[in-house]
């Protein structure tokens, strides 16, 4: 047999380096239907939001039939990469907001125009004062991050724009910041009912949970918040957030698990001083999941393995999670 003698090639793309930055930003835009993403890019390559409409989430507004879809590219042609554009990131930005009002529209740039050397601050700078849509600028050192940075990226810029309204504060009333909300469907809004449901059983209030599926506009009727519960894990926006608006801080793993649920829930009543209701609650939960418990552990979960695939957000509290439940770890994958 002939050896086969072809070698790598040193232009190969590893695959650190496919940059799936940008489908978190999609998905963020997703989860806010009355925002818009103009793409300051090339006429090619769509196919990022066909994955989320036709596939990921079934009740995603990204791709329309009544109107423009809400990724809006320039559709720039290889010789405008040189010869200059005339300027159809403006145009686009004064089409998008004058024809539909959305309450909010994203800026992201691709690679190629980065390297034009294109000054889009002075663009969108004075675009910011004609227009009364706001404008959020995605940043362009993050673009080899993963999605979930994407994703954050975005809710920075909500809540760099967001102004708690002067009205006197409530009493224990809980911002959630850093929740990946990936799709309009039953297994992510459950998650956010469930943060809801916690927070009302102990006594406390929510408003709101960053992202949720709800409009840009329902954030910017915000009341104050006497504590931000950072779900990202020391994430800087988070923490910059609850120190501009002067409410509490605390960082916490996604509520996962009975243990992890328990101490998620003790953390945020030990911040808001409702540790005897918060113990009440637990309790309660715990004395209707224990019976059930005790007969589905041993049949179905006890001594059993499992391979985990999961985002950096979920990896921890799953794993714990698994062997509370009796499970043994066998393999682990991040796919963030």
């Amino acid at each position: 047999m002939t050896k086969d003698r072809r070698q790598p090639t040193s232009y190969q793309v590893g695959f650190n380096y496919l940059a799936p930055y940008l489908d978190g930003v999609y998905l963020a835009v997703n989860a806010m239907p009355d925002t818009y993403l103009i793409y300051d890019a090339h006429d090619c390559g769509y196919n990022k939001a066909e994955k989320i409409a036709g596939n990921h989430d079934l009740f995603s507004s990204l791709m329309r039939w009544d109107k423009v879809d809400r990724i809006v590219r320039t559709n720039l042609e290889s010789r405008e990469f040189i010869m200059g554009s005339d300027d159809r990131l403006s145009m686009r930005l004064r089409q998008i907001a004058e024809r539909y009002s959305p309450n909010l529209i994203f800026i992201a740039r691709s690679n190629v125009m980065i390297f034009t050397g294109h000054d889009v601050e002075q663009v969108i700078s004075e675009l910011d004062q004609k227009l009364t849509t706001p404008l959020a600028r995605i940043p362009e050192s993050h673009a080899d991050r993963d999605h979930i940075c994407g994703f954050l990226d975005c809710v920075a810029e909500i809540l760099a724009k967001l102004e708690p309204s002067a009205q006197p504060r409530h009493e224990k009333r809980v911002l959630v910041a850093g929740y990946v909300f990936e799709r309009h469907e039953g297994d992510h809004k459950g998650n956010v009912a469930e943060i809801d449901r916690i927070l009302t059983g102990i006594g406390a209030l929510t408003g709101p949970i960053l992202l949720d599926g709800n409009t840009f506009e329902s954030y910017q009727q915000l009341e104050p918040a006497d504590l931000v519960v950072d779900l990202a894990s020391d994430w800087q926006a988070a923490r910059e957030f609850s120190s501009r608006t002067g409410a509490d801080y605390i960082q916490t793993t996604l509520p996962v698990g009975l243990e992890g649920t328990c101490n998620w829930i003790r953390s945020l009543a030990s911040s808001l001083k409702l540790e005897s209701q918060a113990e009440e609650f637990i309790d309660a939960e715990l004395s209707q999941l224990a019976p059930m418990l005790q007969w589905l552990l041993p049949r179905f979960f006890l001594g059993r393995t499992a391979i985990i695939f999961a985002d950096r957000q979920w990896i921890r509290p799953l794993v714990l999670f698994l062997e509370e439940l009796g499970l043994r770890i066998s393999a682990l994958a991040c796919s963030s």
